[in-house]
């Protein structure tokens, strides 16, 4: 995949690792964290995604970002999960107030993600084009337009 050079390298962890046999249970937090740093090492603009709502604790939240963000990861992006099927998919445990969301943007920053979004309808690809607009700002131009 990278040598088809991306503007942005995006891989999802998801969810937090404590999640990942429930949410997950093929991945491997532990892994993505490894493709993250690998991509970064050279020298590409890394992104990940995290839903939120699906049972994570706050504390696990906080150590599974501060472990994306000692990849050297760029852009992270939050979202409100919501079931989309009754009878297939895992029921929502929470919706997300306001507050957190503000928490996770200026806690995200502090710990040197250069863009942040987070909110209910937030998607991996939500608004993909703001998101490009964001790290060309950061970064420059990027030389594949999405």
């Amino acid at each position: 995949m990278l040598s088809a050079e991306p503007d942005v390298f995006a891989h999802n962890v998801e969810t937090v690792p404590e999640l990942y046999q429930r949410v997950r249970p093929k991945g491997n937090f532990e892994k993505s964290l490894e493709l993250l740093k690998y991509a970064k090492s050279k020298g590409f603009i890394t992104k990940t995604s995290i839903i939120l709502g699906m049972g994570e604790k706050d504390d696990e939240l906080k150590r599974a970002v501060e472990k994306i963000a000692q990849t050297g990861c760029d852009i992270i992006t939050f979202g409100q999960y919501f079931q989309p099927s009754l009878t297939k998919n895992g029921k929502v445990y929470s919706f997300i107030p306001e507050e957190k969301w503000e928490f996770l943007r200026e806690f995200c920053k502090k710990l040197g993600f250069k863009a942040v979004f987070a909110g209910p309808k937030v998607r991996s690809s939500y608004l993909a084009d703001i998101v490009l607009d964001e790290v060309e700002k950061i970064f420059g131009t990027c030389k594949n337009q999405v």
